[in-house]
């Protein structure tokens, strides 16, 4: 049975510009299940959906609501 309920730690982080000439900031991340060892790293926030679909076998395309 497909697992209906994940805790994630997702850390995130800026990294400095390596590049005098270029100072566009670098982001850096990791996605975490709580209470696993095992992390996944991204570079682009815009990784996180796909990187979550990935660890929960959940289509990537699953409409999110929101709540208000």
């Amino acid at each position: 049975m497909e697992q209906e309920r994940y805790a994630f730690i997702i850390r995130i982080w800026r990294e400095p510009a390596t590049d005098p000439l270029d100072p566009t900031l670098q982001i850096r991340g990791s996605i975490q299940i709580a209470h696993h060892e095992e992390q996944v790293y991204f570079h682009s926030l815009e990784m996180i959906p796909q990187l979550l679909a990935q660890i929960t076998h959940w289509p990537a395309a699953a409409s999110v609501k929101r709540e208000t």
